[in-house]
């Protein structure tokens, strides 16, 4: 979201990074694109329904899961402190507070699904292939 964005270009600003980003490239979830009105000047309703599947939910933690242990590796602890930074810019004054960086923590699940559902955004352009007008 629009709060992890701002995060991430603060602290990348005079730092060196990288970056383990999590992603569904085959999400179950089906978002719909309707028309407003007639008026062709008028932008479509859509609604991209993310995370409305339950699979999507389930790999995305799974996802979440793999970015922590690869930064806990001991090539890469030096770089980090388990926790990737642009959470700390995320979960201050968030709802979620900061979620747990042990997969084994009891919340975990619960915790990381906030802060997704809260922070989470899309990458590059995702777009439909149904047929759009009229048939024939």
């Amino acid at each position: 979201g629009e709060r992890g964005a701002a995060a991430f270009h603060g602290w990348n600003r005079n730092d060196e990074s990288f970056d383990i980003a999590p992603t569904l490239l085959h999400p179950g979830t089906t978002g719909t694109v309707r028309l407003k009105s007639s008026s062709p000047s008028e932008p479509p309703a859509v609604d991209p329904r993310y995370l409305d599947h339950p699979d999507d939910m389930k790999t995305y933690l799974a996802g979440v899961r793999l970015a922590l242990s690869i930064a806990k590796t001991p090539i890469m602890r030096p770089h980090t402190d388990g926790l990737p930074r642009v959470l700390r810019g995320v979960c201050e004054g968030s709802p979620c507070g900061c979620p747990p960086s042990d997969p084994e923590a009891k919340d975990f699940d619960e915790r990381w699904e906030c802060v997704v559902r809260a922070a989470a955004s899309t990458v590059y352009h995702p777009a439909g292939t149904a047929k759009m007008g009229r048939s024939g």
